[in-house]
């Protein structure tokens, strides 16, 4: 499966979304998801200056890109363009506290899940053996003006597993070459310029999915060059935990 996201053809629908603790968020769906479990989703949170989004876990595993703004995730991790956050699912992150500019990342998973299981909620149940896992990159400034090509380099190191973040830099209609295809889909991000997908523009923050064993389209770049981000996901993606029967999906 291959599957695109516009992002400035998303932009016209961007949503209001109201939190646990009443404030109010803005959701962009790239990739909106719909259909069968298996269909990805990909999507821009924007929040405003000084809100905290609650410490929090989801079933699905996901990878979150920083777009714009500053910020902090917990305690120690600084936030701001160009860092990238994997966690795998039931695994709790946060609070994430937008800075004085705001805050604006990606999130994007390999199926469908809106909402959020809060630690804040009395009824959310915590599957306290459930395997834990994250993992956030260094700040990774992208260039600016006209792109140079240099090396695919990793922002997340490869692991047993096939988790990996990568940012490719390309010059004026270069071809683009996927640095990785594990056991599991990945995402390819145009991070800065503006990339062709087999023929189709797609702008800054626009996304690909592609999914395990899938031949990759092609890619290139647009004059002034393109920064491509791929984001592999682990092989147990490949079985993620369902949700339990009768459980409630918050929106």
């Amino acid at each position: 499966m291959i599957v695109t996201g516009n992002y400035e053809q998303a932009k016209p629908h961007r949503k209001a979304v109201t939190i646990l603790t009443g404030d109010v968020f803005r959701r962009t769906d790239i990739i909106a998801g719909g259909g069968p479990d298996e269909r990805p989703h990909a999507y821009l949170v924007e929040q405003s200056p000084g809100v905290s989004l609650p410490t929090h876990f989801h079933m699905t595993d996901q990878f979150q890109v920083v777009v714009s703004g500053s910020g902090m995730m917990g305690r120690s991790h600084k936030l701001a363009p160009l860092t990238v956050h994997f966690a795998r699912g039931k695994t709790g992150y946060g609070p994430i506290v937008a800075g004085g500019e705001g805050l604006a990342y990606l999130t994007l998973r390999p199926r469908v899940e809106y909402g959020a299981h809060y630690f804040s909620d009395p009824g959310t149940q915590v599957d306290r053996k459930a395997p834990k896992f994250q993992a956030t990159s260094e700040i990774v400034p992208l260039q600016s003006g006209v792109v140079a090509a240099t090396p695919a380099r990793a922002l997340i190191a490869p692991d047993d597993s096939g988790l990996s973040a990568w940012l490719s830099s390309l010059t004026d209609s270069q071809a683009f070459t996927s640095p990785s295809a594990g056991p599991a889909g990945r995402f390819h991000v145009v991070a800065g310029g503006a990339a062709l997908v087999n023929g189709e523009r797609l702008p800054p923050w626009s996304c690909l999915w592609v999914s395990a064993g899938q031949v990759e389209p092609h890619i290139e770049a647009c004059l002034g060059g393109a920064e491509i981000l791929t984001l592999q996901f682990p092989g147990y993606s490949l079985f993620p935990p369902p949700l339990p029967a009768g459980a409630s999906v918050p929106t």
